[in-house]
């Protein structure tokens, strides 16, 4: 009589003969399993990246800093390479601009209750630094007729209290002068601080959730604004 027991473990043995053969059996993995997003291989080559660029900088790599320096001030790129032949053609696209910039400028100081000068200073400054840190060949820097109003709103308030501390004579000239051109560069300063924040931190996105008739209407409101106050020089 066959025993039925017989290939069967008793109690407290191991079986001798398993299941699945041990050859059948996936090799146990001895590497991280990558990951498309913050794993194991994309962590490594950020690492890697981070210790290369800290090693060129530590180790002073002339080609990195040159590569730098293009990327950071345009001009160190360009105007090695620059061709003579084409000095006519820019020096006429200047005077085209300056030609235009000038008259606008000093339009604009006025939008701003300063001194014409300082609506000079705005025309060629500004040009002058992106020449150095821009890259655009069809961009012309100067001042806005937008900021020239939102600025000029601020100065004109700000004298308000200027001129209730000598109530009930009037201020100097030159009192009035100085204080207002304090203001505009605080505000000219502040912005800039601003907008240098911004681009560190990459919020450019932000002017995608402004709609296009928000600012359709915001800059037809600021263009009724400038009509009406130069309306009332003019008469």
């Amino acid at each position: 009589m066959h025993n039925s027991s017989e290939g069967t473990p008793l109690l407290g043995e191991r079986s001798s003969s398993p299941s699945t053969p041990e050859h059948l059996l996936p090799a146990p993995s001895q590497t991280p399993t990558p990951r498309r997003r913050g794993g194991y291989q994309s962590g490594r080559r950020r690492g890697q990246r981070g210790s290369t660029a800290l090693g060129r900088v530590s180790n002073f790599d002339p080609k990195w800093w040159v590569q730098r320096a293009r990327y950071y001030v345009p001009i160190t790129g360009w105007l090695p390479n620059y061709q003579a032949s084409n000095l006519v053609v820019d020096v006429k696209a200047g005077f085209m601009v300056a030609c235009l910039l000038i008259p606008q400028a000093l339009s604009y100081s006025s939008l701003t209750h300063l001194p014409p000068a300082y609506g000079l200073y705005t025309a060629l400054v500004p040009a002058l630094v992106y020449g150095m840190l821009g890259t655009s060949r069809h961009l012309s820097m100067g001042p806005e007729a937008l900021i020239s109003v939102l600025t000029g709103t601020l100065v004109k308030g700000q004298l308000k209290h200027l001129y209730g501390a000598y109530s009930p004579g009037m201020p100097p000239a030159d009192t009035v002068e100085h204080f207002s051109t304090a203001v505009a560069s605080a505000v000219a300063l502040l912005s800039g601080l601003f907008t240098f924040a911004l681009g560190m931190f990459r919020l450019g996105f932000l002017d995608s959730m402004i709609s296009e008739s928000s600012l359709r209407g915001f800059i037809s409101g600021t263009a009724i604004v400038i009509i009406i106050g130069q309306s009332r020089i003019m008469l």
